[in-house]
């Protein structure tokens, strides 16, 4: 099941805490999976906010089951509607408007991006794991046994100490196996 309801910095605070936590780590080229990407406003919100805050060395990988939204994401034109909390500086700053309230991404934040398709219902060991990943608004629409499929085929992907979001309306376990809760909708991995 997919929704594709998504806007750009949708619970902002997460990609302010992924900027501080790579600084207060020193990573210079951590990697990032935001899992149940979409059509993009999510990865690409990461992106320009690590750029915004310095940060070049990164690298996001974004996946998501609906190969339809993919094609989206891979265009990079979005409607207005998507820019609700977008600072019109940043949308200045990395959009070019192409007509009819729909906007263009700069083609150089695609240079750090990824995209592929990905069902969080099975199992996967990427080549290196993640120190961040981004699975918002996903799981709230798994029974108990799928959310904890998808969680722990997410999770066996972040390294030890690394950071997962999930979405502010969403809770996990009361125990989730290997995450301690670190802040509103974060949970640090703490063991390897």
């Amino acid at each position: 099941m997919t929704t594709g309801h998504t806007f750009f910095f949708r619970e902002p605070e997460h990609f302010s805490l992924l900027a501080e936590d790579i600084r207060a780590q020193g990573l210079t080229s951590p990697v990032i999976w935001c899992a149940a990407c979409s059509t993009g406003e999510e990865p690409y919100s990461v992106v320009m906010t690590l750029l915004d805050a310095g940060i070049t060395g990164f690298r996001v990988v974004a996946t998501d089951v609906n190969r339809s939204v993919l094609s989206v994401f891979n265009r990079g034109v979005y409607h207005e509607n998507r820019f609700l909390r977008t600072d019109p500086a940043v949308k200045k700053r990395y959009f070019t408007d192409a007509g009819d309230g729909y906007w263009e991404i700069d083609k150089r934040l695609r240079s750090y991006v990824a995209i592929k398709n990905y069902n969080l219902m099975e199992r996967v060991q990427f080549p290196r794991r993640f120190d961040y990943i981004f699975c918002r608004n996903v799981c709230m629409y798994f029974d108990g046994k799928s959310r904890q499929t998808a969680l722990d085929n997410v999770t066996a992907n972040l390294r030890k100490g690394g950071l997962l979001f999930i979405g502010q309306s969403e809770v996990l376990a009361a125990d989730p196996q290997h995450l301690r809760k670190t802040g509103c909708s974060v949970y640090r991995r703490t063991d390897g």
